[in-house]
């Protein structure tokens, strides 16, 4: 009978992960099917997200990753950046906090130059891309695809049956130059927070989307102050390096009617000024909903508590958890406290791992990295790993784990996963963790998002919080 369960969940795990997986469709498109040595082309990756679902912009805000691209191209081919179109501003009220992304809704196109060296030698070449993505809706999760396609070098050019698509998504590129004016300071600075005002020579209602810097995180919340042919923006800004930034990068964005119409991309070299915010005042428009307001630790630390509860229902962990419960649940024959002690060893594991992931976090951002919920399900060598290890747990579950594997590093994965006893449950809690990344809870992206904005105490607080969620509904049951 215990056979015919594990089919049955085994079963349940693969049909969730194919309802609940990334369902963003991903395509690969050429500027030319054809061209010659020397030239340069555009690549398109596009992708087209479900109805209601959004992937990120290259700043994706308060929580999310950015779409990354990894190419494989032949020798005389080089990649140039991702020319990422202009993003829309995503408000998350959440009780009397508000979260900010920087997102892109149904389709987006990211566009990629493509040199061609005047070396490069003729013949049909093959282009391939290893797109990684974030997904969210009311859940968020991880997609990867590899999209290839192919390019022939010849002594014609030849455009694409895509070009006008691509030339399409040039004219949603910012514009690198502006016909007015932009000044900005720095005001009301303390050791670690002040104001950043940008002053435009220009009418209209108007936005500033930043970009990512390694010495300060600016807010994506934004208060307008209109006069007579002018307009004057205020973002909190906190300093997270040992200085105040001496360039701050982004995008200007106009809106209308709330959505942006037309952005540039600007670099702001603010001066320090002592001097009061004249835009503090009550006349201030916020850009977007919400106002600026002290977020509540308590407050989000009952939200990653939620967040953390959540995940144990998400598919990348339910499967697994069910699993177990079979597993502990014949081990307690054993001794009627026996399911207890495995339930609170499972917690720790997970509580153990909950700690090393925000100890990763703390060590990216303090080497002036961009630490995200999920990051390191985005290294290749993590998911092949990952891979293999629940292939042996699964060959174990189904009684076939006796087969010999080569190797001193898969001897060692698969005796830890054969294990029943404490080493066992700690390790399944370590399994559960890793198993959470690609998925993101409602509740946890927003607390996740926060953790990351603090210091480092405050991060391992949030990921304890997180990790008592995920751990608290088996520990009980136990």
């Amino acid at each position: 009978m215990n056979c015919w369960i594990r089919i049955a969940l085994l079963t349940c795990w693969l049909v969730a992960g194919n309802l609940f997986g990334a369902q963003t469709k991903v395509h690969l498109l050429l500027s030319a099917d054809s061209a010659k040595a020397g030239e340069t082309i555009f690549a398109a990756v596009k992708m087209k997200m479900p109805t209601g679902w959004h992937t990120y912009w290259k700043n994706p805000g308060d929580s999310g990753s950015e779409t990354e691209i990894e190419w494989t191209l032949p020798e005389g081919i080089t990649a140039g950046e991702i020319q990422w179109p202009i993003p829309e501003k995503n408000v998350l009220p959440a009780g009397n906090l508000t979260f900010i992304t920087y997102v892109f809704e149904n389709e987006v196109v990211l566009l990629v130059p493509l040199k061609i060296s005047a070396t490069i030698s003729p013949g049909e070449k093959v282009v391939s891309a290893n797109v990684n993505w974030q997904e969210c809706e009311t859940v968020c999760v991880l997609g990867n695809k590899t999209v290839t396609t192919t390019l022939t070098i010849g002594n014609d050019s030849k455009s694409s049956a895509n070009l006008p698509l691509i030339e399409s998504a040039q004219k949603k590129l910012p514009q690198n130059k502006t016909d007015f004016l932009v000044k900005s300071s720095l005001e009301n600075t303390s050791d670690s927070t002040g104001a950043l005002m940008i002053n435009i020579s220009s009418s209209g209602e108007w936005d500033f989307f930043p970009y990512t810097n390694s010495t300060a995180k600016i807010s994506g919340q934004t208060r307008m102050v209109a006069s007579a042919g002018s307009v004057r923006l205020q973002k909190e800004i906190k300093k997270t390096g040992a200085v105040w930034p001496k360039e701050i990068s982004g995008l200007l964005v106009r809106l209308e009617n709330g959505k942006p119409s037309a952005g540039y991309e600007i670099f702001l070299t603010p001066a320090i000024s002592e001097s009061a915010n004249s835009a503090s005042g009550s006349n201030g428009m916020f850009v977007g909903k919400g106002a600026t307001e002290k977020k509540s630790l308590a407050a989000m630390l009952l939200f990653a508590f939620i967040g953390g509860l959540i995940l144990n229902i998400m598919p990348c962990v339910l499967p697994v958890i069910a699993l177990k419960v079979l597993s502990f649940v014949n081990q307690t024959k054993e001794s009627p406290t026996r399911g207890k002690t495995l339930g609170l060893i499972y917690g720790l594991g997970v509580l153990v791992s909950f700690l090393v992931l925000a100890g990763l976090a703390i060590g990216v951002q303090k080497a002036g990295g961009s630490a995200n919920w999920g990051m390191a399900l985005q290294n290749q060598i993590f998911r092949v790993v990952l891979t293999v290890l629940i292939t042996l747990v699964a060959l174990n579950l189904f009684g076939l784990f006796e087969i010999t594997l080569g190797g001193s590093v898969m001897g060692a994965a698969g005796n830890i996963s054969a294990k029943e006893g404490f080493s066992g449950a700690f390790f399944n809690g370590v399994l559960a963790t890793v198993l959470a990344t690609p998925c993101t809870a409602p509740f946890l992206a927003g607390a996740i998002g926060f953790a990351f904005t603090q210091s480092p105490a405050i991060i391992l607080l949030m990921f304890l919080a997180s990790g008592l969620g995920l751990a608290a509904p088996f520990v009980i049951l136990c």
